[in-house]
Order: structure tokens, then C-alpha cells, then sequence
């Protein structure tokens, strides 16, 4: 049985093949352009195998147009991704950024069309100023026999990277800028080199970022810096890339990071926390010889590199804070219904001459003690998620510590309030015992 895969694919004339990190740049002729820097946003859900691919370019050269090819193991949803993804990934890990971000929505497919010699055209849509085409192909010969006679310049002597790509059942998607959607505005942001991000959305076994297809070039010699910002489960390490940054994210930071047209988040997290990490590497296409597969390395300590610095001011902050809310949460428990119980008992247990009344009142005492500890106990544990994790979280890269100083306050509030209970009938006991052995 003959596999079918997928090629979405672009309409240009004779274009010579530029080196892409994340796949290949085709630009047209008599016009030179290569890519200067690849940065990319990965999110991936182990659970259900499901990763978004968020690509950002930056180039250099005079191609006025130029086509973009990724593959992926899995058919992609591709959609108009946000330059505000890699601000807000910035501003996370070391401060304010400032990242200009120019854009048209994304329009609905077009009608299926078929095409001649064994590829057909599944797909037609635009994605903000790109147009994107979805072919299907039979195998590796049959695309490149499509790409050569539609006017793409795509080596023979390569066709091998297809090959292996098609039998794998990756599918590839590429994309060329429609003239009619670039304005003043696009067309300055374009000559300066940074074309608009592009999102896909695919199942994959594990996580990937595709890195082979780069091979496809007469230029292998040129360094591109590749920066990979990874949401997993787990800190990921990749061999040749080293790692700049790593902690835990928590779900609603990841969630407000981006939004696509309607306001949706940019994913959909499953879990309350996941693992960032940013890994960076500087290669030329000669050594992309294989797609990179972050796996998940020894251990899930945070990586310092970016942490933000502790100056007096904001340990002031955090020590007031955490004074503050610790003497909130006791003046609210002494003016709560446990505080006075505890009162009236202790001062019953004082001023009362009877045994029977003594008896009663230390009970009561204790009895106040251990209900404190249960509802203390019961607070932690919802908290722990929450709370705990803002601990580990504003101490290693927030820059605003005030949510420590409120974390700590919670903290030491609920066992001050715990120590002071428990301090009130032991107290009284050792003064009784005390008392009862003088006399």
C-alpha cells in the first residue's frame, strides 16, 4: 500500500534553497538572502502527544520574497502565531523586552484543486500576509518531480532528505508572502528582516524540532544562532544546544503569555506547572545532519543564569509583607470563634476553684488545639500547589518579590497561630504543676 503525505507548499518560480533552521528559505532568483537567527517556542503535552510549534525569523538580504518549509511528524494546524509570545517569554525569564509585531488575520481554506503527476492539492489558505498549500504526494521522487516542475529549485542530490521525511510520513509546511496583504507598514518590517511568526499545531510521538530539512543549501559554512524555548513536563537538554535558563511555569503564566485573534490562549495546558527551558545553540547547516529531540535531562533543577538579583529594597519588601500578613492571619484568629473559645477557656481555667471546671476548660483547650491543627493542615494541602509553588517561583526569576513576601506571610501566620494555641494549655499545665509541687 502507497503511503500519502502531505507538502504544503508555495507557487514561486526558480528559487534558489536558503538554509533554515527550522526547515528550508527559498528565495527568488537574482535576489540573495540567509537567515541570521531562529527563535522558537515549543509547548508539548505528553498526555496526548500534541506539540505547538511557535517559529519566529529573523534574515538578512535583498529577497523581496522568499518561501518557508517545516516539516513536522504530524499534519499541521497552521495558524498566524504572536511576535507577544517571545516578548512575554523575554519579560519572564529577564525582564522587559520590546518586540515590534505587525500582523493580518488568519482567512478560511480555499477549495481543494487537483493537480497532475501524482501530488494533489489538498489545501489553499492564507495566514496573515502568507499563502500556504497543502499538497499531497506519493513518495519522495514524486514531490521533488512537483517541485522541479512547478519551478522550484530543489537539488536532485537531496532528495534523499525528502525521502527519509515521506517515509517517515512527515508532512512539510511552507509558505510565501502575498503581495496584496503587505502594506506600508508589513513591507518596512520585511526589509528589516523579520517576517511575521507561524504556529503549528501537530501530534507527535516526542518532542521535536525539525532541524534536518536545513541541510538542503550550498551555503554550509554560515553560523545561525537557534534559541529553543521548551514547555515539557520535565527539564529537556539536546546535545548540541546548551542550556540558558530552566524552571517551573505555572499554568495561568504560560496561558497569558499569547492570545490568537478571538482571545484564546496561544495552548491549552493540562497540567498546573510545566517546565521552561531555554536552550541555544550556534551551528552551521553542515551540522544539522539530524532533527533535534530534546529528552528529559537528570533533573529538574532550576538553572540560575538569568535569576534576577535580591537589593535591599526588596528584601525589606519581603520581610514587611511577611511581618504584616503573619499578624493579620493571628489578629484574625484571636477575634475568630476559635480565638475567643480559647479565651473564655483559658481564663475559666484560671479564675474557677473547681476541679470539674479545671477538667472541662483544659479539654476545651485542647480540643481547640487540635481542631486548629486540622484546619491548618487542610489549608496547607490546598494551598500547597499554589502557595509553595509561588515560593520556588518568585525566589528564582520574579521580579516583583511582593508575592514571596505574601507566600511567606501565609506561611508563618498558620504556625505562629498553631504555636501560639498549643503554648496557652501547656503553659497553664507546667504553672499548675508547678504551683501544686511548692505547695
Amino acid at each position: 500500500m502507497t503511503l500519502k503525505h502531505t507538502l504544503i507548499a508555495l507557487g514561486l518560480a526558480s528559487l534558489p534553497v536558503v538554509a533554515s533552521a527550522d526547515g528550508a528559505i527559498m528565495s527568488e532568483p537574482d535576489y540573495y538572502m540567509y537567515e541570521t537567527a531562529q527563535t522558537a517556542a515549543i509547548f508539548y503535552e505528553a498526555d496526548t502527544q500534541t506539540e505547538t510549534l511557535v517559529v519566529s525569523m529573523t534574515y538578512q538580504g535583498t529577497a523581496k520574497d522568499f518561501a518557508w518549509i517545516i516539516p513536522t511528524p504530524g499534519q499541521p494546524e497552521v495558524e498566524r502565531g504572536s511576535r507577544t509570545l517571545f516578548t512575554e517569554i523575554s519579560d519572564l525569564i529577564y525582564g522587559d523586552s520590546d518586540y515590534g509585531y505587525y500582523g493580518y488575520p488568519t482567512s478560511g481554506a480555499l477549495e481543494e484543486t487537483a493537480v497532475d503527476s501524482g501530488v494533489t492539492v489538498v489545501e489553499e489558505k492564507q495566514v496573515d500576509y502568507y499563502d500556504v498549500t497543502v499538497l499531497e504526494a506519493t513518495s519522495g521522487q514524486d514531490l521533488l518531480t512537483w517541485l522541479n516542475d512547478n519551478g522550484y529549485s530543489y537539488p536532485e542530490e537531496k532528495q534523499y532528505i525528502l525521502n527519509d521525511y515521506v517515509s517517515a510520513g512527515w508532512y512539510f509546511t511552507a509558505m510565501k508572502i502575498n503581495a496584496e496583504s503587505v502594506d506600508k507598514t508589513v513591507a518596512e518590517a520585511l526589509h528589516t528582516g523579520q517576517a511575521v511568526p507561524v504556529q503549528l499545531t501537530f501530534t507527535a510521538a516526542n518532542l521535536v524540532y525539525p532541524l534536518r530539512i536545513s541541510a538542503v543549501t550550498e551555503d554550509t559554512t554560515t553560523y545561525q544562532t537557534i534559541d529553543l524555548y521548551i514547555f515539557d513536563d520535565h527539564k529537556v537538554e539536546a546535545g548540541q544546544f546548551s542550556e540558558n535558563y530552566g524552571d517551573w511555569v505555572k499554568k495561568d503564566d504560560i496561558t497569558t503569555l499569547a492570545h490568537d485573534t478571538n482571545g484564546n490562549p496561544w495552548v491549552e495546558p493540562t497540567e498546573k506547572k510545566y517546565f521552561l527551558t531555554h536552550l541555544s545553540a550556534s551551528l552551521t547547516p553542515a551540522a544539522m545532519t539530524d532533527d533535534v529531540f530534546p529528552s528529559d535531562a537528570e533533573d529538574n533543577d532550576a538553572t540560575d543564569y538569568y535569576s534576577s538579583n535580591w537589593d535591599a529594597e526588596e528584601i525589606a519588601q519581603v520581610i514587611l509583607l511577611t511581618i504584616v500578613i503573619a499578624l493579620f492571619i493571628m489578629g484574625g484568629v484571636i477575634i475568630s470563634p476559635i480565638g475567643w473559645v480559647m479565651i473564655a477557656a483559658t481564663v475559666i481555667r484560671v479564675k474557677t476553684k473547681t476541679a470539674g471546671w479545671r477538667a472541662a476548660t483544659h479539654t476545651l483547650q485542647w480540643l481547640t488545639v487540635l481542631f486548629t491543627a486540622l484546619i491548618s493542615t487542610l489549608t496547607v494541602v490546598a494551598m500547597w500547589n499554589d502557595v509553595f509553588d509561588d515560593i520556588a517561583y518568585e525566589w528564582n526569576y520574579s521580579y516583583d518579590k511582593s508575592e514571596l513576601g505574601v507566600a511567606f506571610g501565609l506561611v508563618l501566620g498558620i504556625f505562629l497561630v498553631n504555636v501560639l494555641l498549643l503554648a496557652v494549655p501547656v503553659i497553664q499545665s507546667i504553672v499548675r504543676w508547678r504551683r501544686t509541687r511548692s505547695s
